[in-house]
């Protein structure tokens, strides 16, 4: 993360979730906020601009340039890729995707008072296809955890004398589970 921005409270769970699939192999790296990603350039119009003695072409500016930079960069191992390819978007997973095992992904909370978050997503997210062929899941680590596992460090209540699940934590499986129960259910259980 950059030191001018703070992560929000679902990057920070989304980043724990990263941490406990790189150390199940899951995941073989990640990156906060990858790189920026220009969208559209600066536009400008040539304007006379009158001097004392003479006139001049100047640039005036319309609108400045829009960038857009995903909150996350995961490159999945292969057995990330057997055991996340039908959790994740399945437009994520298309054949460009899938040599390259790589995700970029922009997490978002289950609900949010500035409406125009969701609207913006969406414009950037058909930009970043449209100029890039990149591809942005959108993950809700809220529905996410409850696909796949809960990490350990949103699991447990702080500072409390007797461990107390929170209420994620009590719905949702840990690492192990769900690694278990996926191969189980694709039969690769050795």
């Amino acid at each position: 993360m950059s030191p001018a921005r703070k992560e929000s409270k679902e990057e920070q769970q989304f980043e724990a979730w990263c941490i406990e699939a790189q150390e199940h192999g899951l995941v073989e790296l990640y990156k906060c906020q990858p790189r920026t990603f220009g969208l559209i350039e600066a536009k400008t119009v040539k304007v006379l601009k009158q001097l004392k003695t003479k006139s001049r072409l100047v640039d005036r500016h319309i609108c400045r340039a829009h960038t857009y930079t995903p909150d996350f960069e995961i490159q999945l191992s292969e057995k990330g890729m057997e055991l996340l390819a039908s959790i994740l978007e399945p437009s994520t997973l298309v054949k460009d995707y899938c040599l390259y095992q790589r995700i970029y992904i922009d997490t978002k909370g289950s609900f949010t008072i500035q409406h125009g978050q969701s609207q913006m997503f969406s414009c950037n997210r058909k930009l970043m296809y449209e100029r890039h062929s990149i591809w942005v899941a959108k993950v809700v680590p809220a529905k996410f955890f409850m696909k796949t596992w809960c990490p350990e460090r949103y699991r447990w209540k702080q500072n409390r004398k007797v461990p107390t699940p929170t209420k994620m934590g009590g719905m949702c499986r840990t690492a192990e589970e769900f690694i278990y129960a996926e191969k189980l259910h694709k039969g690769s259980l050795q």
